[in-house]
């Protein structure tokens, strides 16, 4: 998220975030978890009801450069990248002493505070920091249903069974008489509750 970003309360409690100018996205809640460590970075998702996890190890080719830059009022340091076919430019912020960032970037010596792709497509930022006396003791609390008795598994193997689960409940819709085809279902009970309203 960028300085410019933009953020919008609306009427329904929900938050829409801007982060490119005339392109919003809606705060979402991410349906998978990751928990990094020193060592490893651990992704969590369910693929049906199954929740499964895999490691990676944390990121340790990054290439720091002699370069600094206020952002949010941190002093910042960069860094680069290349991760995932990808060339990432990090900056980070040794003020604030934690090997961590978005996503599964890690392993720098301070905060990531802002990291993006030499495209232009990823573009993650810190927008705001609170100091830990502003907290007042809050936490973010994670649930452990999120990341317990998880099967470990591989990536790829994780992406497989997500499409396997999703292709697998299609089917059993399908044996029962219902058919997915982007909401055609739904609209076709509306229409069938609608007519019985007619007609009574």
């Amino acid at each position: 998220m960028t300085n410019s970003g933009t953020s919008k309360t609306n009427s329904d409690g929900s938050i829409t975030l801007g982060y490119k100018e005339g392109v919003v996205i809606p705060k979402t809640n991410f349906n998978f978890t990751i928990l990094q460590s020193d060592e490893n970075i651990q992704y969590f998702d369910y693929a049906g009801m199954s929740l499964l996890t895999y490691k990676e190890p944390v990121i340790k080719n990054w290439k720091l450069i002699d370069e600094t830059k206020v952002i949010n009022t941190l002093k910042c340091k960069k860094a680069e990248v290349t991760f995932k076919g990808r060339n990432w430019i990090a900056w980070y912020s040794p003020e604030i002493p934690f090997p961590y960032g978005p996503m599964k970037f890690s392993g720098l010596p301070g905060l990531i505070v802002k990291i993006t792709d030499d495209k232009g497509d990823f573009d993650f930022e810190l927008v705001k920091s609170v100091s830990d006396s502003n907290l007042k003791k809050k936490l973010v609390n994670i649930r452990k249903s999120r990341y317990t008795k998880a099967i470990e598994t591989t990536q790829s193997k994780l992406k497989q069974a997500k499409r396997s689960a999703d292709a697998n409940a299609s089917g059993i819709m399908a044996s029962y008489g219902t058919t997915i085809i982007k909401g055609r279902e739904m609209i076709r009970e509306r229409e069938k509750e609608e007519k019985k309203m007619r007609n009574t």
